[in-house]
């Protein structure tokens, strides 16, 4: 290819439409990184609901609007409908794309494979074939953790394809906006954050809380869903319902005044393709309480803490013997925030652009 001609990349940011989950922060804060870190031979557009331009419009206006038509369309219409790229980037497994370009080379990042842990047997088996078939389909392949990775390898057949692990990142905002979220406690409570999906498993930290005496929780995230109304039901069964807090989704700001009012963070998850907020909870300064199950040790690495198991007892005595000598020493909180500095979305960024050269060379 000749130096004056850039290589054109498409980058599928549909995942914008589900904002609040870890796949939605993913797209955003990639975007947004890409307008400071992107290199010249490199002319990337935004594949783009036509419903989330507005987010991201303050960072690109190189947009494709990702209509109906070309969300389901064949793939001898995509030079028609989308022009010539050299580039996919499908950025989820999840993807609502089943057909790309046949003269362009096609990367895939694998977030995790959830569905494994989550669905039926037959339901899992129908989702690792969609899978299989975009692997197919991919001439490279990007996850987000080297536990993500193992993964893949045991259950898809990848061939001979490069895979990459490119972790992801946080924001380094030192004076971020912050405003404090309705209906939340004073400073001091227990905080967790995401959707509430089964693999979360947020309802293994109601017995605890409930023998954890003087603590309160807040947990964020979306619990308009069958797993939420349990977690309803088991609050209102131990009493403790002037104990915990759902404030449902909240925003960014929201979120940093979580993370700098609360006394510790707790992430008991069972599924983690990565797990951003257990970084962004040691960039606050906090301590972290982690399961010991998916990407969590290699991302929370020496400076979290891990239950070995969920037995409330246990969980209660080891919280409170971690959080006494963490808050005793600087030496912890020092050292974790130092950890957590080395995670950034600038590096992220700065990964895909780099395996984008690579992949069109």
């Amino acid at each position: 290819m000749p130096n004056t001609e850039r290589t054109k990349i498409i980058f599928d940011a549909s995942p914008l439409r589900y904002l609040h989950t870890g796949l939605g922060q993913f797209t955003y804060h990639l975007i947004k990184a890409f307008r400071t870190h992107l290199i010249q031979t490199l002319d990337v557009s935004f594949l783009i609901h036509p419903t989330s331009k507005h987010l991201v419009a303050e960072f690109t206006q190189e947009f494709v609007t990702a209509t109906r038509l070309k969300r389901h369309a064949p793939s001898f219409l995509f030079p028609a409908l989308f022009g010539r790229y050299d580039l996919w980037h499908v950025t989820s497994e999840n993807t609502r794309f089943t057909h790309f370009s046949k003269s362009a080379k096609i990367l895939l990042t694998l977030h995790g494979l959830h569905f494994l842990d989550e669905d039926p047997p037959h339901i899992a088996k129908k989702k690792l074939e969609h899978v299989q078939r975009l692997v197919n389909r991919s001439n490279a392949l990007a996850t987000d953790s080297a536990y993500t990775e193992r993964l893949v390898r045991k259950h898809l057949d990848i061939g001979q394809r490069p895979i990459q692990v490119i972790h992801l990142g946080v924001e380094n905002d030192e004076t971020p906006v912050v405003k404090k979220p309705a209906h939340t406690p004073e400073p001091g409570f227990i905080f967790s954050i995401g959707n509430f999906f089964e693999r979360k498993n947020f309802h293994v930290l109601l017995p605890f809380l409930h023998l954890l005496e003087g603590y309160t929780i807040v947990l964020a995230g979306n619990h308009s869903n069958p797993y939420g109304d349990r977690i309803k039901e088991e609050i209102h069964r131990l009493g403790l319902s002037q104990r915990v807090f759902l404030t449902g989704e909240v925003s960014e700001s929201e979120k940093h005044w979580l993370f700098q009012n609360c006394s510790a963070f707790v992430f008991p998850s069972v599924s983690e393709g990565f797990g951003i907020p257990v970084i962004e909870a040691m960039r606050a300064g906090k301590p972290v309480f982690c399961s010991l199950f998916g990407s969590l040790p290699e991302i929370g690495g020496p400076h979290a803490f891990y239950w070995k198991n969920f037995e409330a007892v246990y969980m209660k005595d080891f919280f409170l013997e971690k959080i006494r000598s963490y808050y005793c020493s600087r030496e912890h909180e020092i050292n974790a925030k130092q950890y957590a500095n080395g995670f950034s979305w600038g590096k992220t960024a700065e990964g895909y652009l780099s395996y984008y050269t690579e992949l069109v060379e």
